[in-house]
């Protein structure tokens, strides 16, 4: 037998390696997939939960006094506060003044408005919000856009701009939530 020739056994003993490999492969990805997609929600609805978000720690201590104080009033339940209406534009990025375009402000702004009506209006003039924020806030330099004590100035200005264009009982409080100079 010449080295050129391989033995007739060895050709299905290569093959059979990475066939075996394949499909090894392929049971494990459909046993997981049938796993998430069946088993698992089976099991969360034997369960009777649904898993969610887990709360927020912040939030845990005003739930807990908040199911105390209705069992002190001997089943008396206690009206939910409404939640405020938010109004959020987010990612606003503009180059402050004077910056000749080498630094810019990545920001978000939330309105708290008045009523829903006044959400609505904010929500269909959403360009034309846009532009006033940008507008005044694009014309601060850089050392007023640092300066803390200044956005609260620059928030007060901007509400009083916002009343007149939009209504006077339109935006009640405007929060900063993201506001980032680069």
């Amino acid at each position: 037998m010449s080295a050129d020739t391989a033995p007739a056994g060895d050709a299905p003993q290569k093959l059979k390696i990475p066939l075996l490999v394949g499909m090894v492969a392929v049971g494990l990805g459909l046993g997981m997939a049938a796993g998430v997609t069946l088993v698992g929600p089976t099991i969360a609805k034997k369960m009777g939960k649904v898993v969610a978000a887990a709360p927020d720690s912040a939030h845990a201590p005003a739930a807990e006094h908040a199911a105390e104080g209705t069992a002190e009033h001997d089943g008396e339940e206690a009206a939910p506060a409404a939640a405020p209406e938010i109004h959020l534009v987010e990612n606003l990025v503009l180059n402050p003044a004077e910056s000749g375009g080498g630094r810019f402000l990545l920001f978000s702004v939330a309105f708290e408005v008045g009523s829903p009506a006044a959400l609505a209006t904010l929500k269909e003039r959403d360009a034309e919000l846009r532009d006033v924020i940008l507008t005044r806030i694009g014309a601060m330099t850089l050392e007023q856009l640092t300066a803390v004590s200044a956005r609260d100035s620059l928030k007060k200005e901007l509400e009083t701009v916002l009343r007149e264009r939009f209504g006077k009982k339109t935006v009640r409080q405007m929060y900063f939530p993201q506001f980032v100079i680069q």
